[in-house]
């Protein structure tokens, strides 16, 4: 199969049911992807520098990748940048020819699926959707073949941490690369440790909602203030991140055996470890919001917990009650919240061209 000049890439979001803070350190975590996708269209130039082109960030015009972009789109030209770096990188690796990695590219991201009404980031991994996107659209234009899902995922969770100054353990990646619901877990991070992913069926009992706290969150900041806290009262921060890190193996435990109930009530205690664990660390984890609309949540029997780094963006709302669930959804609604049903992104990420798709195998 020759190698086209035009790919474009689909690759869905993500949101976190255990594992927040814990997989970090090791701990295994459960994400779901979301049918939110991001586009991403990459092709050759015949000259000038790599561009990228964003939207929905306010980014109208080919933007230079090596130059400064405004504020809205500076993180996603971080994770294009770094993308394409990782996707080179993979070539190598690989032992083919990297010769083509020389020429410029222009990317298009198409991202507005991940936005709320007002313009504000959902929190549903919209970066590592992108970084999936770029990464496996940019390989499509470099190799002859797909890398194999370990080999992308690998390849995408080094380039996305790179983009996040280090930071991150990659589950976003992992539901982007895969699809689905998905087990995850990464030891000695530091070290460069490839990650391990393994998909779980969805158990058609459990119903869900996404639920936007109507405040975006800084993943970044929330995780410096929990390392502070790591520094200044090691031990308590290892009892607290150990507790979680016991539940979320629980858990997907739990998941693997489609044990729904049990699921549900690990998700339930994780929300309550996360909420101690802001309380210690000063991070507003557990935030007002959130705790609104847990009890909204709670008052149907339905479990509610923060989806990622907590604070502002999402939570989830789980139940194998739908119709609870959309008592609740009502309830949410009133209240100002953003909702909508969880739908289960089935798919990972792919790629389309004039050749047909390409995807991970």
């Amino acid at each position: 199969m020759g190698r086209p000049t035009v790919a474009r890439a689909s690759a869905p979001g993500k949101l976190v049911l255990l594992g927040e803070y814990a997989v970090l350190d090791g701990a295994p975590g459960l994400v779901v992807a979301v049918d939110r996708r991001v586009e991403v269209e990459v092709s050759l130039l015949a000259q000038g520098p790599s561009t990228l082109l964003a939207p929905e960030l306010g980014l109208v015009q080919p933007q230079a990748l090596d130059s400064p972009v405004g504020l809205a789109g500076r993180k996603s030209s971080a994770v294009v940048e770094a993308a394409l770096a990782g996707a080179v990188a993979a070539v190598r690796a690989r032992g083919a020819s990297a010769s083509g990695s020389a020429a410029p590219l222009a990317v298009r991201t198409r991202s507005a699926a991940f936005l709320a009404p007002d313009g504000q980031k959902l929190g549903l991994g919209a970066s590592a959707a992108i970084a999936t996107a770029t990464s496996a659209a940019a390989l499509r234009l470099l190799l002859d073949s797909p890398l194999s899902p370990a080999e992308l995922l690998a390849c995408v969770v080094a380039s996305h941490r790179q983009a996040q100054g280090g930071v991150g353990s990659g589950i976003d990646v992992a539901a982007s690369c895969m699809g689905g619901l998905v087990a995850y877990r990464i030891v000695a991070l530091d070290a460069g440790a490839a990650p391990r992913a393994e998909a779980v069926p969805w158990p058609s009992a459990l119903h869900g909602l996404v639920v936007f706290s109507g405040r975006s969150a800084n993943t970044a900041e929330y995780i410096a203030k929990v390392r502070a806290f790591a520094g200044r009262a090691p031990t308590a921060h290892r009892a607290l991140v150990g507790e979680l890190g016991q539940l979320a193996a629980q858990g997907v435990e739990a998941a693997q055996r489609g044990a729904v109930l049990e699921l549900l009530s690990v998700v339930r205690a994780y929300g309550e470890g996360l909420a101690r664990l802001g309380g210690e660390s000063g991070a507003d984890i557990d935030s007002a919001a959130h705790r609104r609309w847990r009890a909204i949540v709670s008052a149907v029997d339905g479990v509610y917990k923060p989806s990622g780094a907590g604070g502002g963006d999402v939570g989830v709302a789980l139940s194998t009650d739908p119709t609870a669930l959309a008592r609740a959804a009502t309830g949410l609604a009133a209240e100002g919240a953003y909702v909508v049903a969880l739908t289960v992104g089935e798919r990972g990420v792919f790629v389309t061209d004039g050749a047909g798709e390409w995807e991970a195998e």
